[in-house]
């Protein structure tokens, strides 16, 4: 999704949103399998056709926000456990070298 002035190649589909909310749309776009709508195999492209004919569900507003709400939040709490996650790791790491270390110059004796 883009706004404001920006470059795109002779490649790019511009599509507008005539009443509702952008973001529910592009969420929605991006869940689409688009390979099925590409004509050639070796460089794929799309073409205007099968994306002027592109079948999207278009609830009330209400209900979009509440999607993109949704999405958001669900967002924010897989990104956390993320971090978290990378966290570990890194303190996990970090004890390993620890214990190498240890091992290697034998304040820990290695069985």
């Amino acid at each position: 999704m883009a706004e404001g002035k920006f470059r795109a190649s002779n490649h790019a589909h511009i599509l507008s949103v005539p009443e509702g909310i952008k973001e529910y749309f592009c969420e929605n776009i991006e869940l689409k399998d688009f390979s099925t709508l590409a004509t050639c195999s070796a460089q794929p492209k799309l073409t205007k056709e099968p994306i002027a004919n592109l079948e999207l569900v278009v609830p009330p507003i209400l209900e979009q926000r509440r999607i993109i709400d949704f999405i958001k939040k669900s967002s924010e709490k897989i990104d956390n456990l993320k971090s978290e996650f990378n966290s570990q790791i890194e303190k996990l790491k970090e004890y390993r070298q620890s214990v190498i270390s240890e091992a290697e110059t034998e304040k820990m004796k290695v069985v």
